[in-house]
């Protein structure tokens, strides 16, 4: 490659690194994209990406934590012997993926495609797939412990003090109204998660829940609340159930 090409693709990296700088100060999403990087990887920590795409990636003994996937594209990537804590899948692309000898607890597979997605060994601790075709994946066990799967949409009814305090928790943030963790986003918000409140409330009371919210709208501290293991663990510690 001549020495011309090379200041031309440099000129045009730091100009689309410019316009993502832009655009991220402007308080707009701009998607992570790669494919076929030969490098190893080390994860990913309290992030909310959406429509993050990347291909033929390596994390092996990765680890992930309190990171939410949107509408993701994360295909024949490897993630070999990692570790994924309060991680949500929502309406990703999980095509071909190998979670071989993987740790999952506090994760969420929402309309997630497991298409020939590899979990042989893998291990779960309060793990859901939720509205998920796994009978496409390879080696995936739902007989063993820690996996619980949901299709049906959950019949959840709450008091007018909760939502009340659902709806000021999310009224007080913007980024907590983006996150559509306890709205839904087809709803824009306005109408509650049927899916985090029926988990949240396997382990806590309405009334519970409510003081929880009551206090994080106190103390303001929002800032990585964009998964349900965000929400189920500071409600443990509130309660000082852990």
């Amino acid at each position: 490659m001549g020495r011309g090409r090379k200041k031309q693709q440099a000129r045009r990296r730091n100009d689309a690194a410019k316009k993502r700088a832009k655009r991220k100060a402007r308080g707009l999403n701009v998607p992570f994209s790669l494919s076929n990087s030969p490098k190893k990887l080390s994860g990913r920590r309290y992030s909310h990406d959406l429509k993050t795409n990347i291909h033929n990636l390596i994390y092996n003994n990765g680890k992930f934590e309190n990171v939410k996937y949107s509408a993701s594209n994360i295909t024949d990537c490897k993630f070999k012997n990692a570790n994924f804590f309060g991680v949500d899948f929502i309406k990703t692309n999980l095509k071909k993926s190998n979670f071989r000898n993987a740790y999952f607890e506090n994760v969420i597979f929402l309309g997630v495609n497991l298409k020939g997605t590899n979990f042989q060994k893998a291990t779960f601790k309060n793990t859901y797939f939720i509205q998920t075709d796994t009978s496409t994946a390879r080696n995936l066990n739902l007989e063993s412990d820690g996996i619980t799967v949901l299709n049906k949409v959950p019949n959840v009814s709450i008091g007018s003090i909760l939502e009340g305090n659902i709806h000021a928790l999310l009224n007080s943030s913007d980024h907590l109204k983006k996150s559509y963790v306890l709205t839904t986003k087809s709803s824009k918000g306005k109408k509650i998660n049927s899916w985090t409140l029926h988990l949240l409330l396997k382990d806590f009371s309405e009334s519970d829940i409510s003081r929880g919210i009551e206090r994080l709208i106190e103390n303001g501290n929002t800032r990585c609340f964009f998964t349900y293991h965000s929400y189920f663990t500071f409600l443990n510690r509130y309660l000082k159930k852990i």
